[in-house]
């Protein structure tokens, strides 16, 4: 693949509806070809799995490799919509680019681990210092004992929910300033800082079609598990609700990250191709 010279790059300000098409250009790619889109989810959630277990390292170079198979999914959309069927191929094309482009992704996929365990760091500084220092250790002590009243006590009495909360918020914040940072340093050779100063501002001026995008994909979530739920009880079957969820929830996901292609190059005038 020849490097060409990085295109002028603007910003551009979309609409709050424009979340909403990203979700369904999602769905409409990942229908174009359901088999290689949850081929494709179901090994990589397998590596990552995999790949957590080794020791130490694990979780940090499963977060690391992330970006990439974000980058991955963005190139599968991509063939998709060119009429061009595609395999786990696409995973070793994100390292078919020149050195350069390449090392900038590695550095940026770095930056997305740094940032990750800094939110771990901060939680747990805040949890360390707080009324519920020293909980989590009880909890998990009731837990491992089957002490099942002292665990419902633990639990009632506590606000881990305020740690979770905080967590997903720093986290949410994380993801939305890495969100176009990979395709920016992978596919137009920014720099990591350019590409997460670019990534952040266009999440900012297109925060309304980020707040719908997310909305309706939550809302589709809790969509397929309600007629799930509802059709293991008109069944009275536990195993035919997991049947509809199961499948339901791998389509779905596989749809989300068809889409990640849309919602990045919406926000700029520039040619993500490699």
């Amino acid at each position: 693949m020849a490097d060409a010279s990085p295109p002028t790059l603007a910003l551009r300000t979309l609409q709050a509806r424009a979340g909403l098409l990203w979700v369904q250009q999602g769905i409409g790619a990942c229908a174009r070809n359901p088999l290689g889109f949850t081929a494709l989810l179901v090994v990589t959630t397998l590596g990552f799995q995999l790949i957590a277990q080794l020791p130490l390292i694990g979780p940090a170079i499963a977060l690391m490799a992330m970006p990439f198979v974000w980058l991955a999914y963005m190139r599968a959309t991509r063939l998709t919509l060119g009429g061009q069927r595609f395999g786990l191929q696409v995973l070793a094309d994100i390292w078919r680019v020149p050195a350069p482009r390449r090392n900038a992704l590695v550095r940026v996929s770095s930056l997305y681990v740094a940032a990750v365990l800094a939110c771990f760091v901060v939680v747990v500084l805040v949890y360390r210092n707080g009324p519920d220092a020293g909980l989590v250790g009880k909890l998990l002590q009731a837990m491992e004992d089957k002490r099942q009243e002292d665990v419902e006590a633990l639990l009632a009495g506590s606000r881990l929910w305020v740690y979770a909360l905080l967590l997903s918020s720093l986290l949410s914040v994380v993801s939305l300033v890495f969100w176009h940072a990979p395709a920016l340093a992978h596919a137009l050779g920014m720099r990591p800082g350019k590409a997460l100063f670019f990534s952040a501002m266009a999440c900012w001026h297109n925060r309304a079609a980020f707040l719908v995008y997310g909305l309706a994909w939550g809302a589709l979530g809790f969509l397929v598990m309600l007629v799930s739920a509802l059709a293991g009880q008109l069944l009275q079957s536990e195993a035919a609700a997991a049947v509809i969820a199961l499948p339901s929830m791998v389509l779905l996901m596989a749809s989300f990250y068809a889409s990640l292609h849309f919602s990045t190059a919406d926000c700029f005038q520039a040619q993500f191709e490699e």
